[in-house]
């Protein structure tokens, strides 16, 4: 919407206008901008990033922007400022798409938009203990020269769950849900076994696993049958130890976190039972408590 202001309450308790010089992006959904009986509607300012913000808040790494393709690469919804104004009030500007008018793009705008407000606020004590995990993703994520970076396409969806519900004081006892695009992990026939003596002795050493992520998705790549699901289960347990690491660092006394497993499933193993009682690690999003 080609709308020139917005308004914002100020430091000193007063409503001031915000220039939008770029217009304005409509945040509110579909149902409330029909319906008779909902005089308002949500609004932010848009705007446009510098090409390395630009690429950094596409792929999610910036949850206060949102892409609103079909008015730029460049282009955003800046969702820091969010105004409410009358819907009398807004049908006197033009009105101009933002959006790929297909499901996707529809989908994904209201996605982005839903993220920034409904990320489930994990315990400050636990978040030393993902912020290894977050780290590693975001640094290969889309970098298809990467073996890691490739594999974790696969990965449909990352979920923590706390025996005993996250309304326990801790020490906590976490599990990191690592679920697959279903037919990643192939399907297991009667010659199933223990992980081969080959790959054990690849992988550990004195006991404890060596290998690091990169190598054991390098090696995933290049295996077949049910090596992928022993491979994954050693992916899995390279994450949670640099989790661990990461989190014993600085930890108090008593421990925050007393156990941190991992579980590699098909996403089709997902209950919704369990995804009820789990919450997402929204990667891209997670960031460390703020100061006051």
């Amino acid at each position: 919407m080609q709308v020139p202001e917005l308004p914002l309450v100020g430091d000193d308790g007063r409503t001031e206008l915000r220039e939008t010089p770029l217009g304005a992006v409509v945040i509110s959904q579909t149902c409330d901008l029909v319906q008779a009986n909902r005089a308002t509607v949500l609004l932010a300012p848009l705007i446009e990033l510098e090409s390395g913000a630009a690429s950094d808040a596409a792929r999610g790494k910036r949850p206060r922007y949102v892409a609103v393709p079909a008015a730029g690469p460049q282009a955003f919804a800046d969702l820091e400022i969010i105004s409410t104004t009358t819907k009398q009030y807004l049908v006197r500007f033009e009105r101009k798409p933002g959006l790929i008018e297909d499901d996707d793009g529809y989908s994904k705008f209201g996605r982005a938009v839903g993220r920034r407000f409904s990320r489930f606020p994990f315990p400050d004590e636990v978040h030393p203990w993902i912020q290894p995990l977050r780290s590693l993703i975001q640094d290969k994520a889309g970098k298809s020269s990467s073996p890691f970076g490739q594999i974790i396409k696969s990965i449909r969806a990352l979920r923590l769950e706390c025996s005993g519900g996250w309304q326990t004081k801790g020490p906590y006892n976490l599990t990191l849900i690592i679920a697959l695009e279903s037919g990643v992990l192939p399907e297991l026939g009667d010659d199933f076994h223990a992980t081969p003596s080959e790959l054990d002795a690849w992988a550990y050493q004195d006991g404890r696993l060596v290998r690091k992520p990169a190598e054991i998705a390098r090696r995933i790549q290049e295996s077949a049958g049910s090596d992928v699901h022993h491979l994954w289960y050693l992916l899995g347990e390279s994450l949670a130890e640099k989790c661990r690491e990461g989190g014993g660092k600085n930890a108090p006394t008593p421990p925050s976190v007393e156990a941190f497993h991992v579980e590699i499933i098909d996403v089709e193993e997902l209950t919704y039972d369990r995804f009820h009682h789990t919450e997402e690690i929204d990667l891209d999003h997670l960031s460390p408590p703020a100061p006051f």
